[in-house]
C-alpha cells in the first residue's frame, strides 16, 4: 500500500501526449501572409500601367473624312499609272486616320500636309479640308479642296464636302485671274480645259502665275494655248516645275496681239507652273487655257517591261509613239517553230521605229534593224520556244514619233 500522501508519477509518455494535445497549428492564411502585399502591389501596378497605357478615347468619324486605304490604293493606281509599291505611306495614312479618331486634329493636319508632299492625291487633300474645317481654319480648307478639284473637277466625296460645310463653289480653280499672283506661291490654281481670263497691266510691270496639274496616267500630251484678246501685248510664257526649275517649253512673242501655242508632255499627276508676261513694256488682255490631248494609245500605259502588253501571234495591234520619250512593251508567247517574224508598219510620214527583243529573263536580247528614213516599215525575225515568254520594245530613232502597227507572226 502507498502511503496517502503519495501522487502518482506521470509516465514519460503520457505527459508527452498532453503537450501535443494542447499545441495549436498556425493557420495557412499566417503562413503566406507575406503573399497578400505582393499581390497588392502587383494589382496596382497592373492598373496603373493600363491606365498609362490604353488609347486615348474614341472619337466618332469626321463627316466626308475617307479612312479607307483601300481607297488610297486605287488612287495610287490611277494617278501615278503603277501599284503602291511603299508600305510606309499607307503606315501614314492609317496613323492620320487614327489620330483624326483620337481627336488629335493638329497632329493628323501635320501628317497629312507631309503626306502631300510625297503623293499628291485627292483623297489625301479631302481629308486635310476635313480636318481644318474642323480646326476652323476656312482657308486652308479651301485650299485643300481645291487641291482635288484641280485633279479632278467632279471629285464627288469633295463636292459633298463643300456642300455639306456650306462653302459652295469656293474651292472650284479659277476661271478669271485673282490678283495678286505675281510669284509662284500667290499662283492662281486652274483646270485642265477651262479657260482663265487675264489681264497683264503695264503700270505695275505685271506677271501673272498660274498653277495646273497633269491628267492621271497615262502620260500625255497637253496643249498650252495663250489666246491674246489685246493689239497691244506681246506675250511671253515661261514654264517651271514643282521646284521652280525652268523648263524647256517657253514660248514669245515680240509681235503685238500675236498669240501663243505649246504642246508639253509632262509626267502624269505632276504640278507646272506657268508665268506669262508682256515683252518690251507691252500690256494687254489674254486668255489661258491648259488642254488634255489624249494622244496616248488604248495599251498604255506600258511604257516599261513589268507592264508590257500581252498580244498574241498573228494579232495586229494599231499603237502610236506619242512623243520622243515614248516607248512601248509587248510581251507575247514563243512559236511551234521555234521562231517569230516582227512586223512594224508605219502609218505615219514621220515616226522612225526601232525595235529592240528581250528573253523570257527579260535580259537584252538584241536589237532589229536600224532605220533612218521616216516612215519605213521594220521587220525582224528571232528565235522563241514554244510555251516561252518573250518581250519587245518599240520606240523611236532620233526623238520621232507616230502610228503604227504591230504584227507578230
Amino acid at each position: 500500500m502507498l502511503p496517502t500522501d503519495s501522487k502518482p508519477t506521470a509516465s514519460p509518455q503520457g505527459k508527452g501526449s498532453r503537450r501535443r494535445r494542447h499545441r495549436r497549428r498556425p493557420a495557412w492564411i499566417l503562413r503566406i501572409w507575406w503573399v497578400v502585399p505582393l499581390v497588392a502591389v502587383a494589382l496596382s501596378a497592373h492598373w496603373i500601367s493600363s491606365w498609362w497605357t490604353s488609347p486615348s478615347p474614341r472619337h466618332p468619324p469626321l463627316p466626308g473624312y475617307i479612312a479607307e486605304a483601300n481607297v488610297l490604293r486605287q488612287e495610287f493606281l490611277r494617278f501615278q499609272g503603277k501599284p503602291l509599291g511603299d508600305p510606309a505611306l499607307e503606315h501614314d495614312f492609317d496613323r492620320a486616320s487614327d489620330l483624326m479618331y483620337q481627336g488629335e486634329y493638329p497632329s493628323a493636319a501635320v501628317l497629312l500636309e507631309t503626306l502631300a508632299k510625297s503623293a499628291q492625291l485627292p483623297v489625301i487633300y479631302n481629308n486635310l479640308g476635313v480636318i481644318y474645317v474642323k480646326l476652323n481654319d476656312g482657308i486652308k480648307a479651301v485650299g485643300a479642296f481645291r487641291e482635288v478639284l484641280a485633279r479632278d473637277l467632279q471629285y464627288p466625296t469633295v463636292r459633298q464636302n463643300l456642300a455639306r460645310f456650306k462653302l459652295g463653289n469656293s474651292a472650284d480653280p479659277v476661271t478669271h485671274e485673282v490678283e495678286p499672283n505675281g510669284t509662284d506661291r500667290l499662283a492662281n490654281v486652274i483646270s485642265l480645259g477651262k479657260s482663265v481670263d487675264a489681264e497683264i497691266s503695264l503700270d505695275v510691270n505685271d506677271v501673272d502665275c498660274f498653277r495646273v496639274t497633269s491628267p492621271p496616267a497615262p502620260r500625255d500630251l497637253l496643249r498650252v494655248e495663250l489666246a491674246n484678246r489685246s493689239q497691244s501685248l506681246a506675250p511671253r510664257l515661261r514654264l517651271y516645275d514643282a521646284d521652280g526649275r525652268p523648263l524647256d517649253w517657253s514660248k514669245e512673242s515680240q509681235d503685238p496681239g500675236a498669240s501663243l501655242r505649246e504642246v508639253i508632255a509632262p509626267p502624269p499627276n505632276t504640278t507646272l507652273f506657268l508665268r506669262v508676261e508682256g515683252l518690251i513694256d507691252t500690256a494687254g488682255a489674254y486668255s489661258l487655257t491648259v488642254s488634255a490631248m489624249k494622244a496616248f494609245d488604248a495599251f498604255e500605259p506600258n511604257d516599261d517591261i513589268l507592264n508590257a502588253t500581252k498580244i498574241g501571234l498573228d494579232q495586229t495591234v494599231e499603237a502610236n509613239i506619242m512623243d520622243g520619250e515614248d516607248t512601248d512593251y509587248y510581251s507575247f508567247r514563243g512559236s511551234a517553230r521555234g521562231t517569230v517574224t516582227i512586223e512594224i508598219q508605219n502609218r505615219s510620214k514621220a515616226l522612225i521605229p526601232a525595235l529592240t527583243t528581250f528573253t523570257p529573263e527579260m535580259a537584252n536580247n538584241g536589237f532589229g534593224p536600224k532605220l533612218s528614213a521616216p516612215g519605213s516599215d521594220l521587220r525582224f525575225s528571232m528565235k522563241a520556244e514554244s510555251g516561252k515568254t518573250y518581250y519587245i520594245q518599240v520606240w523611236s530613232q532620233s526623238k520621232t514619233a507616230g502610228d503604227y502597227s504591230l504584227t507578230i507572226k
